[in-house]
């Protein structure tokens, strides 16, 4: 894997980072459901961001080609947001890699587009069986498994870089 920039999501920005520059974008549009695991509360009241923002998102990166690797999609669980697929579409086309941070909690939302991403950052919360516990959503551990079941593949077969 080669060096990535990040744009991650945050509770109320998102920002391209590089070296030590910094810019501020407005929030993709995310639905999120409740968690019930206690430190992603912060993440939980987000509103929706106005398309305005991600025409905003990529015009700053259309001004950075040549200066940014990729773009790594983060925050809350990009899986649930159903504009994910087009986003990462536009700027693969636009000549940037992308990544995906991701709980893997939706394992259907993953795997139509594993193959459109050269990196997956996967947060494992706990020892599957523990996720339970850990999160206090039953058998929540399964899903998660599927998940990484499904990035360990990727990265068997294409190469798929893998952070857990």
């Amino acid at each position: 894997m080669g060096v990535f920039d990040f744009v991650k999501q945050g509770v109320r920005e998102m920002a391209i980072a590089r070296r030590k520059q910094q810019v501020e974008l407005e929030p993709l549009e995310t639905r999120l459901i409740p968690v019930s695991y206690a430190t992603a509360a912060e993440l939980q009241p987000r509103a929706g961001g106005e398309p305005a923002g991600w025409l905003h998102a990529l015009g700053t990166l259309s001004q950075r080609k040549g200066l940014l690797d990729g773009v790594v999609f983060s925050g809350g669980e990009p899986t649930l947001d159903p504009a994910l697929p087009d986003a990462i579409d536009m700027v693969r086309t636009m000549g940037f890699r992308v990544g995906l941070h991701t709980a893997g909690i939706y394992p259907d939302k993953l795997a139509p587009i594993l193959d459109r991403l050269d990196w997956v950052g996967f947060d494992v919360k706990a020892d599957f069986a523990d996720y339970a516990r850990v999160t206090a959503v039953a058998d929540s551990g399964r899903p998660a498994w599927r998940s990484l079941q499904q990035v360990l593949r990727a990265r068997r077969d294409r190469g798929l870089a893998l952070e857990v």
